[in-house]
């Protein structure tokens, strides 16, 4: 079985990362018994710091024939820019497809306990680790748990199981989907689900630059029959910042406007617009609805140059939509998971109390 570890760096964003992620990478794949080779993708602006350390690295510690450099000139973002790493994946015939962050930090069974859960189930698209925080400041390992996948509720509401609590997790469960921050693909489902732009396949939808691309792909493997699961004796550490942005409403409106928050609220509306025919029950139908009211609410009094944005994307969301692969009982499947999470946000909320 061959695997390709894919990853993006931009500017000095990934830069300060290197020292860490690099060295646990490493002896994360000097266990494997299987062929690998490591894709990396700079997609830093008038920055070569990236390529530069990655090279001297490689050369020191004798990794020159298995890291291969590309870049396409520009900023492509995570979807366009994995799309592309999976793409070569597919091209010299690789079997998995890792996507991580540089943002973490690996332990050195953290790749081999993923490939060793791909040989029990052929109908598996995905396998995340327990992904735990890493406090970067204080280069700190927590046991505090960053995500155990993507979990989804009534509202079509997306979120990271386990998020914040204390980890005490050691069963492999299914889960909704896998989280992009840390995340092993088999490429056949990849293939099953791809759309083809009349350029090249996508995977991830290169509608969205960044932010609920993971979501998405989650949710049309989960369509066309294909299961997730998270790994718990797979650990991988991860510094949260950027990426952690909330995805209610309420929040979109309170907290302060940035770039990063309007690409998480057009996602979002691009999400709803393509799953919305889909045949949940009454119920499910009408909380979705719901949301997507008060999304769409929210962005006609503040985020008007979004919802002009969707307006203009619409013939796009369509094509995609009317490409998806839906197997029927797989919608029922997905209302077992989101009825699940109702006991997820219940113990949450006892918690608190």
């Amino acid at each position: 079985m061959k695997i390709i570890v894919g990853f993006i760096t931009y500017n000095q964003n990934s830069f300060k990362y290197l020292p860490f992620f690099l060295p646990s990478l490493k002896s994360s794949l000097m266990v494997l018994k299987d062929d690998y080779e490591i894709f990396v993708l700079d997609n830093s602006v008038n920055f070569g710091g990236n390529q530069e350390y990655i090279s001297k690295f490689a050369k020191e510690n004798n990794l020159d024939d298995k890291i291969s450099f590309f870049s396409l000139g520009f900023n492509s973002g995570f979807a366009k820019g994995f799309n592309f790493l999976i793409n070569k994946s597919i091209a010299i015939k690789a079997d998995l497809f890792m996507a991580i962050n540089p943002d973490t930090i690996l332990e050195e069974s953290s790749i081999s306990e993923l490939i060793k859960k791909f040989n029990n189930d052929d109908k598996i698209s995905s396998l995340t680790p327990k992904i735990l925080n890493w406090d970067f400041v204080n280069n700190k390992k927590t046991n505090i748990i960053d995500s155990l996948g993507i979990g989804i509720d009534k509202f079509h509401h997306f979120f990271d199981i386990g998020q914040g609590k204390i980890d005490n997790n050691n069963q492999s469960i299914e889960v909704f989907g896998a989280s992009g921050a840390a995340v092993v693909y088999n490429i056949k489902a990849l293939q099953d689900v791809a759309f083809d732009n009349g350029k090249s396949l996508e995977f991830f939808d290169e509608l969205m630059f960044m932010y609920k691309e993971d979501v998405d792909l989650s949710y049309r493997l989960r369509l066309a029959g294909w299961k997730s699961f998270v790994v718990p004796e797979s650990i991988i550490y991860h510094d949260r910042s950027l990426s952690s942005l909330s995805y209610d409403v309420f929040s979109l409106i309170f907290k302060k406007k940035d770039s990063f928050r309007s690409l998480s609220y057009l996602n979002q509306l691009i999400v709803l617009l393509k799953f919305r025919k889909l045949n949940f029950s009454f119920k499910i139908k009408f909380f979705s609805f719901l949301r997507f009211f008060l999304l769409v609410f929210y962005g006609l009094f503040f985020n008007f140059v979004q919802i002009k944005q969707i307006i203009k994307l619409m013939p796009e969301i369509e094509k995609r939509r009317k490409h998806l692969k839906i197997i029927e009982y797989c919608v029922q499947d997905i209302e077992r998971l989101i009825k699940k999470a109702w006991f997820y946000w219940l113990k949450l909320l006892l918690t608190y109390f």
